[in-house]
């Protein structure tokens, strides 16, 4: 027979202690966070969305590829494995900030057709909702989301060091903000 160690029993009654103090019903956010994992869950089968995708999909024909299938991105045309796509909803951003705004919420994300839908590769997909949320253009929002991925991608050190090359000053990219903005301007790309 397998006994709980020591630590176990001591994480299972600190565990207990935190939930007790909580055990007063939860806040407005905390509920509105529940319910949207909820209808985002629900939303992963729902049949409209898997029919948009299969509207989109043909076979791979191609014998070098190792997929059976693939599916034309609607911004950028070009095909992809299936776990490589995500269906967007065309119009946009939907939020669930308070319970009042449960009813408009839920039929934004569920009552849909395939024409209130699109999809998408994954890196167009961020784009259109950088896009939609930040206020930018796409093409925009691509050129800011690609000097972020370099900055992510490259040392702080080889980043001012690359700014050094193309003749900026130091003050220039003395901070992350301003490297931020230099990226955006030389439009950088990883």
């Amino acid at each position: 027979m397998t006994l709980p160690k020591p630590s176990q029993i001591k994480a299972l009654k600190t565990k207990i202690e935190k939930l007790k103090k909580r055990d007063t019903g939860i806040n407005e956010k905390e509920a509105c966070n529940i319910v949207r994992s909820a209808i985002r869950k629900s939303w992963m089968r729902h049949p409209i969305k898997l029919l948009a995708v299969d509207l989109v999909t043909e076979p791979d024909l191609d014998p070098d590829t190792r997929t059976i299938w693939k599916v034309k991105c609607s911004r950028c045309g070009l095909f992809h494995r299936k776990d490589f796509v995500e269906v967007d909803h065309v119009r946009g951003e939907h939020s669930l900030k308070t319970l009042a705004d449960l009813p408009n919420f839920v039929l934004s994300i569920l009552d849909v057709t395939t024409k209130d839908l699109q999809v998408l590769c994954k890196p167009c997909h961020r784009i259109k909702t950088y896009s939609e949320r930040y206020g930018h253009s796409e093409i925009d929002a691509e050129i800011i989301l690609n000097a972020k991925d370099w900055l992510k991608a490259t040392k702080v050190e080889k980043q001012k060091d690359h700014y050094a090359k193309l003749g900026y000053a130091e003050k220039d990219y003395s901070n992350a903000k301003k490297r931020e903005a230099l990226a955006i301007k030389l439009k950088l790309t990883p």
